[in-house]
């Protein structure tokens, strides 16, 4: 081998090392190229995340004008005509259907209706007149755009969460961007650890009202 790397140097040819150099800056290359390809295509699908967002918040306040109520669920946007499906779909979404598939509550309803955003339809009145209180607050946020994390809550679920940068769609028609963190418990005297995201951090800044600031069943 050596003979023959001697020979082609006299040859003109490439010495063994200048070969691996050329090998790593090519890797290099082709490293920064994804990172931009990724980040650009990161960037179009928050622009058309954002774009849907705005959309559902002109379908929701004309539910709202129409019937004097909100939206149960975001199915009902759908077959009462105020919003296409197509809508409820984040481009992020690598389940295709987050949203329904973390809030359990709702497979039932609407089942050919996937949607990617989380909306608390069933809080309660009181709930929701806390929320609206204030224009600046979210109806409904996007959380796919964040960083994926295991989700464990003992007994009672598991699985796929986000956290970090959300696109929450405000009640004033506007869509801002805010990170939210998943809380990690741990039990006093116990070896329990809990992970998961308080839901009305997802949809306000102010802080959060009973129940929301009660501690977590985990530790009762």
């Amino acid at each position: 081998m050596c003979r023959l790397i001697s020979q082609s140097n006299k040859g003109g040819g490439y010495s063994l090392t200048e070969l691996l150099v050329v090998i790593a800056s090519i890797a290099l290359l082709m490293a920064l190229v994804l990172s931009v390809v990724i980040g650009a295509r990161r960037r179009a699908y928050m622009a058309s995340c954002t774009a849907q967002l705005r959309q559902l918040g002109l379908a929701f306040r004309m539910y709202l004008e129409d019937t004097e109520r909100r939206p149960p669920n975001l199915g009902s946007l759908v077959w009462t005509g105020y919003s296409p499906k197509e809508v409820l779909l984040c481009p992020s979404d690598i389940t295709v259907g987050y949203g329904r598939l973390i809030d359990k509550v709702h497979l039932t309803i609407y089942p050919d209706v996937a949607y990617s955003y989380r909306y608390f339809g069933h809080w309660s009145d009181r709930l929701w007149g806390l929320l609206l209180r204030d224009a600046t607050v979210g109806i409904m946020v996007c959380q796919l755009h964040g960083q994926r994390t295991e989700i464990f809550i003992p007994d009672r679920y598991s699985g796929l969460e986000f956290e970090g940068l959300i696109l929450r769609l405000q009640a004033d028609g506007a869509v801002v961007q805010r990170h939210v963190i998943m809380e990690r418990v741990v039990c006093p005297g116990e070896a329990v650890r809990c992970y998961f995201i308080n839901p009305w951090r997802l949809l306000s800044d102010s802080p959060p009202p009973y129940p929301f600031n009660a501690a977590f069943p985990c530790c009762n």
